[in-house]
């Protein structure tokens, strides 16, 4: 009876120890396969808690690959280029909205300028040297000289001084507009007054092509 009590108690040993032995070796396998422990994985298979805490620790000694470093500066090249040509395009665009702009203002003071001599010249046909399509000019007792406007090479030149034979002599011209395409002249009158002068005038910008048209009343009745 004690043989069998002995025998029992150590087979009963070699059991315990054989499934401890048992448990352990499933829980290092369990481990090393990524089930638990610090190399523990998810279910969609990546690291979680320690073992993700452990693998950011080990990239950020690691550093960055050649590959990685590549792709880096080739977005970083590619995203300057963009924003350079945009800045390039958006700086285009208002220079040639700021000229076409400078250039309208120009051409509307032009006019105005135009309107208000036009509007104070005398009346009488006598007064008045020559009205042609792309020119003319009168005598001012007030100024006591000749007056006229001048389109030439592309500019509008407001003219003062002698007209005598048929030419400009002591003469003094201001430029009042620029990019002037063409200019044109109709004279509205009777047998010895000058009533108005239709002015057409037009200017190209860098896309279109603006026409101004005006109609000029001359108000000096009196006889200079």
């Amino acid at each position: 009876m004690k043989c069998s009590k002995a025998s029992k108690y150590q087979s009963g040993i070699r059991l315990s120890q054989r499934s401890s032995l048992r448990q352990s070796s499933c829980a290092k396998a369990t481990e090393d396969m990524g089930f638990g422990g610090r190399h523990a994985l998810n279910p969609f298979g990546k690291p979680q808690g320690k073992a993700k805490a452990d693998n950011l620790r080990l990239m950020s000694k690691k550093g960055f690959t050649i590959v990685e470093w590549l792709i880096s500066f080739f977005l970083v090249i590619f995203i300057t280029t963009c924003l350079f040509q945009f800045s390039a395009f958006i700086h285009s665009k208002i220079g040639d909205i700021s000229k076409e702009s400078n250039m309208l203002t120009e051409t509307f003071s032009a006019l105005d300028t135009m309107a208000r001599k036009i509007h104070c010249a005398p009346c009488h046909v006598d007064n008045w040297k020559f009205i042609s399509e792309t020119s003319l000019a009168w005598h001012s007792s007030i100024e006591k000289k000749d007056i006229g406007w001048l389109l030439e090479k592309g500019k509008l030149f407001f003219v003062t001084g002698t007209w005598k034979d048929g030419k400009w002599k002591k003469k003094r011209r201001n430029i009042v507009a620029s990019n002037i395409t063409s200019l044109q002249f109709v004279s509205h009158k009777n047998r010895k007054f000058i009533t108005s002068i239709k002015c057409i005038l037009k200017t190209k910008t860098k896309d279109k092509i603006y026409t101004f048209e005006r109609e000029m009343v001359i108000r000096n009745r009196l006889v200079s």
